[in-house]
């Protein structure tokens, strides 16, 4: 039985797991086992006396075992230390993300920020919200669109059609303000952000862009809203913030198009280098209201 414990803590620590990747939860309790055998271990090898002492190796058995101890030690204080940084990061990649959402929202008078999905990312005494990865449900259990939303969405999309962007983002800020919640909703945002675009407003277009993905944040447009909105932060000159809702893509919507898009654009925009899984890379220290 102690031969039994000793090969396994040994091959416990020194083989790394393949299976699959564990979480910091899964490193803390297999931390916390492995503790548990090697006290165990202790108390077994003092009761067995002077026999069951040698039978283990004497002297070596218990340097083998003083060293699994420290090393023990070393890994928890490490995981602790991990998951204080990872900590740290959410808390103030959830700032900044909610510092853009309300500078873009304010920007637009239909936007609710209330209704915007990401403001409780790390804020203290709140769980972190499961942001992936996540899928676009089925179109089976989306509502149906009413005789009135869908005349007043497809006169909009003429009107876009003909090239008249002002107007179309007008009408389609419309169709989402008298059909609130309504099976267009999410749609009618999207396509007024893609309206502003094409008249050269691009913070407003990402501010539609960032109430449409709050309104269905698993659906068909979502994936497309993070690229726009990322696209016009990184042009804004905050790659960084960029990056988190790059980040998200490939997260929520793992093997489409979208998430091969972001990957390419956070590649394109150093996001590794920026410190998203560095130690001091990502300098999140300044007010992002103070940059430009």
């Amino acid at each position: 039985m102690i031969a039994r414990l000793v090969i396994l803590a040994v091959l416990t620590l020194g083989l790394p797991a393949v299976a699959q990747e564990p979480t910091l939860a899964d490193l803390r309790a297999e931390l916390a086992e492995l503790r548990g055998q090697v006290q165990s271990l202790r108390s077994e090898l003092v009761a067995s006396g002077t026999e069951g002492y040698q039978a283990v190796g004497g002297v070596e058995a218990i340097d083998r075992m003083n060293a699994m101890e420290h090393r023990l030690a070393r890994l928890t204080d490490q995981t602790e230390q991990l998951g204080n940084r990872i900590d740290r990061i959410v808390t103030e990649a959830g700032r900044r993300m909610a510092d853009f959402e309300f500078r873009l929202c304010e920007m637009d008078t239909a936007c609710d920020l209330s209704a915007l999905t990401m403001q409780d990312l790390g804020r203290t005494g709140s769980p972190v919200p499961n942001l992936g990865p996540a899928m676009p449900p089925a179109d089976t259990n989306r509502k149906p669109t009413s005789a009135g939303e869908q005349s007043d969405f497809d006169a909009a999309r003429q009107v876009m059609a003909s090239g008249d962007f002002r107007r179309a983002a007008e009408m389609f800020g419309a169709v989402a303000q008298a059909h609130a919640g309504g099976a267009l909703t999410a749609e009618a945002l999207f396509l007024r952000g893609a309206a502003l675009d094409g008249a050269g407003d691009a913070t407003a277009a990402a501010a539609a862009w960032l109430e449409g993905f709050a309104a269905d944040p698993d659906g068909p447009r979502a994936a497309e809203s993070l690229l726009g909105i990322a696209r016009v932060i990184a042009d804004e000159g905050d790659p960084t913030a960029a990056c988190l809702y790059l980040s998200e893509i490939p997260a929520r919507f793992p093997g489409t198009p979208f998430a091969a898009e972001a990957e390419t654009r956070l590649s394109r925009l150093a996001c590794g280098d920026r410190g998203l899984a560095a130690n001091d890379g990502m300098d999140l220290s300044g007010d992002p209201a103070d940059q430009p």
